[in-house]
């Protein structure tokens, strides 16, 4: 006996609903239940009269049962190479930007869609074999914050006989027999052959796809803790010690979890993990975010200057320009020994200059040699001595070459970095905080 898995009868929900066998047994099964539900139903356009037919069908069985139907037509192929998209990729994007548009409207609390227990097994050997971590063992989620799935404990056998019993009426999508699509192969013929020599694949992978789930619940609690003991979160940036992360068990799957919120997947954690063995200033990053190593750390910034705390200044004529800050270097040769009269620029001698330089924000431990001072001053206590607010203190950023403070922007210089009679460049440096008058 089927029946609707873990629904709230007090809810109202949107059913997926494309005319085939799954989804017009979910839809009964709702109606049946007397649980509020709408139907929604997409025609892609990719079969012709078949996919007209589908609409038809669904929307005479709404009618005929007066359940609210939305109702959405595709140019599914246009999209698809306007995007550069399979088709079978673009159809999901379209199929779920409408479902989230719909869900508004009644307002529903959950989207259903009819994942049964086959589906699961079949996703779980496609993520299997085309290689996947622990997360693709647990195959389909029965739920999300805003999609369940209330059929995926069971069978297509169940399904097949539930419609029989109550006459569903249902259309079969031809595309499902066609082996030009990898899920088909595995559905056709992968599971056919490996049942010929274990009987009992289906039930067993079944099995294994609940304690898989239960084991990923452990490993994500694993992995929270990991972030908190290994993440440091410095304003906008994110920054791993080195030495903890040598300590742990397994590096690579660390690291990979560490990354994997920061969009970076397993060939390009491993990239980052080489950074373990680079000099300071090496780097390795996505279209969003760099992973670059500096000194004791891995920092995690973002891609773009103007969102980052940390940023790496690879080489001179450099001129950056943000919401919060301008920041220039040129190189030229001096003039004079006469310092700037603007206290957003100074003049250093280009010979402890290395690149890359790092313009950060501040932290405690921070040092540098005042001009005119034979010893290191802390950052700190020269803001404190400046009796500087705690808001204007936490925007201050430093300039660091090969590990040293050259300057605490706008506010004191290093005096290492002096211009002697005998130096034959220099660098002018200029920075302006560009929110002082907001302050």
């Amino acid at each position: 006996m089927m029946h609707l898995l873990h629904l709230n009868a007090d809810l109202t929900y949107l059913l997926a609903v494309s005319g085939g066998k799954d989804s017009m047994v979910m839809a009964e099964l709702f109606r049946q239940s007397g649980i509020r539900f709408a139907v929604v139903h997409c025609n892609f356009q990719l079969r012709g009269e078949d996919s007209d037919a589908d609409e038809v069908l669904v929307q005479t069985w709404c009618e005929k049962h007066q359940i609210r139907f939305y109702v959405q037509r595709f140019q599914t192929e246009d999209f698809a190479q306007s995007q550069g998209l399979s088709i079978q990729e673009a159809a999901r994007i379209l199929r779920y930007m409408f479902f989230k548009e719909c869900l508004p409207l009644g307002p529903y609390h959950f989207l259903a869609t009819a994942h049964h227990q086959d589906d699961a097994i079949e996703t779980l050997l496609f993520h299997f074999f085309r290689g996947t971590g622990i997360r693709g063992l647990g195959s389909i989620p029965e739920k999300t914050d805003w999609l369940i799935r209330p059929l995926i404990n069971y069978s297509r056998e169940q399904i097949s006989a539930f419609a029989e019993a109550h006459q569903v009426t249902w259309r079969e999508d031809r595309s499902n027999a066609s082996v030009k699509y990898t899920r088909n192969i595995i559905r056709h013929e992968v599971i056919p052959q490996l049942e010929q020599t274990f009987p009992e694949l289906r039930s067993t992978l079944a099995k294994n796809i609940q304690r898989f789930k239960g084991s990923l619940k452990i490993y994500e609690e694993a992995i929270l803790t990991l972030r908190k003991k290994l993440i440091e979160v410095r304003g906008r940036d994110h920054y791993i010690p080195i030495r903890k992360l040598l300590k742990q068990e397994s590096i690579e799957v660390t690291l990979y979890e560490l990354l994997k919120p920061f969009h970076f997947n397993w060939d390009l954690s491993l990239q980052v993990l080489q950074l373990l063995d680079s000099q300071s200033g090496a780097k390795v990053g996505n279209e969003k975010y760099r992973v670059i190593r500096h000194g004791d750390f891995l920092i995690i910034t973002e891609a773009k200057v103007d969102e980052a705390d940390f940023v790496m200044i690879e080489s001179d004529n450099v001129n950056i320009e943000t919401a919060e800050y301008l920041f220039k270097i040129s190189k030229k040769l001096p003039v004079s020994e006469k310092l700037p009269a603007d206290p957003h620029e100074i003049m250093v001698t280009s010979d402890p200059i290395e690149f890359p330089l790092i313009l950060r924000k501040w932290k405690a431990g921070d040092y540098l040699y005042p001009f005119g001072m034979p010893k290191k001053k802390k950052v700190a206590r020269i803001l404190i001595d400046l009796k500087m607010p705690i808001h204007q203190k936490e925007k201050v950023r430093v300039l660091e070459s090969g590990g040293r403070i050259l300057w605490v922007a706008g506010i004191k210089q290093d005096d290492r970095t002096r211009v002697k009679p005998q130096t034959t460049a220099v660098y002018t440096i200029r920075y302006i905080d560009k929110t002082e008058k907001d302050s």
